[in-house]
């Protein structure tokens, strides 16, 4: 049996609080698809998943609106298919 350590520990149930929730997996494959059309004409494309730490590109990558992020927007879509 493993010793582990508070911090350990913490990761993992953040991790498994993510596998675990619906709608973080809802938004993450979202996202996905998103990112795969947008990279659709390059060597990007098609990707079966991303690196964490470009999660928070999402809130970055504005539309022609100068308004709504990638976020925005994928939530706006999740939330109009319920």
């Amino acid at each position: 049996l493993r010793i582990v350590n508070k911090e350990t520990q913490f990761f993992i149930e953040i991790f498994t609080e993510f596998k675990n929730d619906e709608f973080i997996q809802t938004f993450l494959i979202h996202l996905l698809s998103v990112g795969n059309f947008l990279n659709a004409k390059s060597h990007k494309s098609n990707a079966y998943g991303f690196r964490f730490e470009s999660i928070p590109k999402a809130y970055t990558l504005i539309g022609q609106d100068h308004e709504t992020s990638l976020f925005d927007y994928i939530l706006k879509l999740i939330f109009s298919k319920n």
